[in-house]
């Protein structure tokens, strides 16, 4: 029986499509802060949806949710949201949007957005991308409780009457029912159909309160203000309700606001009962039945609506998303009926290992449970078939039978469904659409429902599902893929997105641990020249959130021996990245990574054990000039032991030309993290600069970092950077020359470590551990750093510790905003401690508002085999504020330079112990005071 149109329906809460959708925001009133209409402008807020649902008329939208509480209408081109991976995959995301404002089709300011980047820095709170890992988000930060897909999420159900509208729809008893944990409430019903996964136990009614204003002052062009109902609404109720027990806010007026819609509904960011946050926001109209709670709280679960594939949006009575419901209740009427396994899975409420997955050139036979009251606890539930080499294009197979909320009613029948699942499908909304083999316009009779006996087939894919038998609560079920179909993981093409791209095969490894990306473009593509392949992103790409992916640049490399693969984001959005790791065991290995905010991220806690090697991160492809990403390497919030560069063959990466930093290594619990055998800001030969501003960054408590085996030269600032850190190990470095460590390549300064650094070793042994620190304007600085080691290193000299490569000064230490640099250890008390500090352009150490720093058993002034190699001016220069430092106390240091052995000036500069060195061959003094210092000198050598 066909089926006839259904009205009454309402739907809001969050999800997302590209339309336009006419809800007055209350930013529909007046432009955003600093915006000026048709001028290019920036906002950053929280990229959400409104809906507005209804019997005659249903539409949608992008907002950006703004901190004050209101809104921004937005209008985002199609292009674009499939370049970020469809509308769900951009749902629920802290963004910066760049574009213009303009009007709507009705007049209405829109702004009209030309770039979207996301904020790394507070990861998306959901991840909609169906199939993804049963494990939670990565655990940083995140705005409480948003979108939260299993466990308790109660909702404060606020009644609302309008100034001017004195009917009380229900009383509160009624409403108490409704959300009730017996059939057919509310809380019975998830429970049911999330399979005890998620409970909306706590969710409270709160009785009938008058909104300030009557319903005309809510109304703007003929359309609910929505942000102007929600934040009066939770003012009216603040006292009675304790917000921070709940997750969102669900608005019941007591009169409709238009005769064809129903609902309304979004996320905001709102300040209630002292908590700053994302709040799932709804406004209802007066039909309150079980089906349309049902169906909204499957919205601000994040779920979208299905359909049949014809032009309606509630046609199909498979799911409570769609028209599937009875009016099985004498009560409240409508009840839904389950949802579909796609949306099942999107929540997180059916585990990888009741999925079955089908890739090109495979056969599967299953017993498929049925999805409403499963009997069985391992069968699978649901089976996925890809189509055309897409990860974002598939087919699900589903069984459904006539039992607890599928009753008998409800349900049009009891067989395997199949539906047609496009993430990328146009308009974004309607994504899973049910499989109508006799096209008749009703995806709910027996052309919909396959039985015993019947076969789907899809000729041009070389897709069969056979139904071989169907018993009490399962279906036994062939499903073949033919094997002339691309491989998902593969990338066979230069392409943004779609079958055989990089984004493709990245969001295809979100499905699976362990997935290896291999390259096989034909020289034929666009994006082919000289011997590399371009893919030019338009937006960050996606995030690898399963361990063991493989991302293997190798596969295809230039003339065989350098990366031919270049990601290029110079049309991906000023904050774009180029590839985030959430997850541990990964491995990017021989890509080109250019133009991006950030080349390649190591995020948070669960980012352990990575290996990025054999990349060029800021340069092209041939390494010989900049594509600079703002920061090449970032790693941060807990990312742990990951591996940058390598020891094997070709592991080591070039990191050059990034705008800030080639490096970035930040924040706690952000430990033992190896930096190795890089060549980071020259170009790849190691030959000449390309410099990064900072090489490597290591800062604010990224402890027991190493950096070892690396040519840090040529960057614009600091070679290495050190700042707050402790337990840091840096050894066998060339900072400052080429790769032969015998030519300058200068960075500003070598190794600087600052502010509260502390306990870290340059160096260690001479013959195992030298850094060979040279060229520099600055060797080593410390600046406020406090009980570090340096020892063993060649500072000044080449890397056979004979010949001048000289810095400017070879050490300088100072205060940092008043904390004296001290307590620091220069030299030690072996002989394979010792630095060799010669060649130095005005001197070997620089000391001013420094103290109780050790110098000890170094050679100043001469060569690694005790020659000459003079200091240009100074062996030691001591300024002002240089206190209570000791020279020589435990174990000699030898001072042979140019001019002066030790220079000490400034009547501050007291307490200070030279004793047992050393000093000689100088053209002027061994020892010079000057300006009243007072200074004990002990048993220096008598060669001045």
């Amino acid at each position: 029986m066909r089926l006839v149109k259904m009205v009454s329906l309402f739907c809001l809460f969050v999800t997302i499509t590209a339309r336009p959708l006419f809800i007055q925001s209350t930013s529909a009133q007046r432009l955003p802060p600093g915006t000026v209409q048709g001028q290019e402008a920036r906002l950053s807020g929280w990229l959400t949806m409104e809906w507005q649902c209804g019997d005659t008329q249903h539409s949608s939208r992008f907002v950006l949710a703004l901190d004050n509480g209101s809104s921004v209408p937005l209008d985002i081109p199609q292009t674009l949201i499939d370049s970020n991976g469809g509308a769900t995959e951009m749902d629920l995301k802290l963004v910066h949007l760049s574009g213009r404002m303009g009007k709507d089709v009705q007049g209405s300011p829109v702004f009209k957005v030309e770039t979207f980047e996301r904020d790394l820095q507070i990861p998306s709170p959901r991840t909609h991308r169906f199939f993804t890992p049963d494990s939670s988000q990565p655990s940083v930060i995140k705005p409480k409780a948003v979108g939260t897909r299993k466990g308790t999420r109660p909702i404060a159900v606020l009644l609302m009457r309008f100034k001017d509208v004195a009917a009380t729809p229900h009383p509160k008893s009624y409403y108490d029912g409704l959300i009730g944990s017996t059939a057919p409430g509310l809380r019975h019903y998830y429970l049911e159909a999330s399979y005890n996964q998620l409970d909306i136990n706590g969710t409270t009614v709160f009785d009938w309160n008058n909104l300030p204003g009557k319903k005309a002052d809510y109304m703007s062009g003929g359309s609910l203000n929505f942000d102007k109902v929600i934040q009066d609404a939770t003012k009216t109720a603040n006292a009675a309700v304790d917000f921070t027990k709940f997750e969102t806010v669900s608005v019941l007026v007591n009169d409709r606001w238009d005769t064809g819609i129903w609902g309304l509904g979004s996320y905001r960011w709102l300040t209630l009962d002292g908590e700053n946050r994302m709040w799932g926001a709804t406004i209802q109209a007066p039909n309150h039945q079980p089906s349309n709670f049902e169906h909204e709280v499957g919205h601000s679960l994040g779920l979208m609506h299905s359909s049949g594939t014809y032009s309606q949006t509630y046609d199909s009575r498979w799911d409570v998303m769609s028209v599937g419901r009875a009016d099985s209740d004498p009560t409240y009427g409508y009840v839904g009926v389950h949802t579909i396994a796609f949306h099942k899975v999107q929540l997180g409420w059916i585990p990888n290992s009741r999925k079955v997955y089908v890739l090109p050139g495979q056969t599967q036979t299953a017993d498929f449970e049925r999805t409403a009251k499963p009997v069985s606890t391992t069968n699978p539930l649901i089976g996925v078939v890809f189509i055309g080499g897409s990860a974002s294009h598939f087919y699900t197979v589903e069984l459904r039978q006539k039992v607890g909320y599928d009753n008998s009613t409800a349900l049009p029948g009891s067989g395997v469904v199949i539906h047609d699942v496009n993430l990328l499908r146009a308009g974004g909304d309607r994504l899973a659409q049910v499989v109508d083999s006799d096209s008749n316009g009703d995806p709910n009779d027996a052309g919909a429902l396959w039985t015993a006996g019947e076969t789907f087939k899809d000729t041009t894919n070389g897709i069969s599902v056979k139904v071989n038998s169907i018993g009490t609560s399962s279906a036994n079920v062939t499903i073949t893929a033919s094997g002339t179909q691309p491989l998902p993981n593969k990338v066979i093409n230069t392409k943004d997105s779609g079958a055989g791209s990089l984004r493709n095969a990245l969001y295809f490894a979100q499905l699976f641990e362990s997935t290896t990306i291999p390259f096989a473009i034909p020289t034929t593509d666009t994006g082919y020249s000289n011997g590399y392949y371009t893919v030019k992103a338009l937006s960050s790409l996606p995030e690898i959130v399963q361990p063991g992916t493989v991302i293997d640049g190798s596969t295809q490399l230039r003339n065989n021996t350098t990366p031919g693969i270049v990601v290029d984001g110079v049309n991906a959005g000023a904050q774009a990245t180029g590839i985030t790791v959430y997850t541990a065991n990964n491995t990017l290995r021989n890509l080109v990574i250019g133009r991006l905010y950030y080349g390649i991220t190591l995020y948070g806690k669960d980012s352990q054990s990575n290996r990025v090697v054999g990349n060029y991160i800021g340069t092209n492809a041939l390494g010989s000039a900049a594509l600079g990403n703002q920061y090449g390497i970032y790693t941060a919030f807990g990312a742990q032991k990951n591996q940058i560069g390598g020891t094997g063959v070709g592991e080591g990466n070039l990191i050059s030309g990034n705008l800030i930093s080639g490096v970035y290594i930040q924040g706690y619990p952000t430990l033992n993290n190896v930096v190795q055998n890089n060549r980071i800001g020259t170009n790849a030969l190691g030959s000449a600069t390309l410099p990064n501003q900072h090489g490597i960054d290591i800062a604010y408590n990224a402890n027991k970092t190493t950096v070892q085996g690396n040519l840090i030269s040529g960057n614009s600032a600091v070679g290495l950077s050190m700042t707050d850190v402790q337990s840091c190990v840096v050894r066998t470095n060339l900072i400052g020359t080429d790769i032969t460590g015998k030519k300058a390549l200068t960075n500003s300064w070598g190794i600087q470590l600052y502010g509260a650094s502390t306990a870290n070793t340059i160096g260690g042994k001479i013959g195992t551990d030298v850094n060979v620190i040279s060229g520099n304007a600055v060797g080593v600085g410390m600046v406020g750093a406090m009980s570090n080691t340096v020892s063993g290193n060649y500072i000044g000299t080449d890397i056979t510790g004979k010949r001048a490569l000289g810095n400017t000064w070879g050490l300088y230490l100072t205060d940092a905003s008043g904390i004296p640099a001290t307590s620091n250890l220069i030299g030690g008390t072996t002989a394979d401690s010792r630095n060799v500090i010669s060649g130095n352009v005005n001197g070997a150490l620089y000391i001013a508002k420094a103290t109780k720093n050790s110098l000890q058993g170094n050679a100043i002034g001469l060569a690694l085999d005790g020659t000459a190699l003079r200091n240009g001016v100074y062996g030691l220069y001591m300024d002002a504020g240089a206190k209570y430092n000791s020279i020589g106390t435990t174990l000699a240091n030898t001072i042979a330079n140019q001019s002066v052995g030790i220079y000490i000036i400034g009547s501050d500069a007291v307490g200070n112990i030279i004793r047992q060195n050393l000093i000689y061959n100088h053209t002027n003094l061994g020892i010079d005071l000057a300006g009243g210092v007072e200074v004990r000198v002990q048993g220096y050598g008598s060669r001045n």
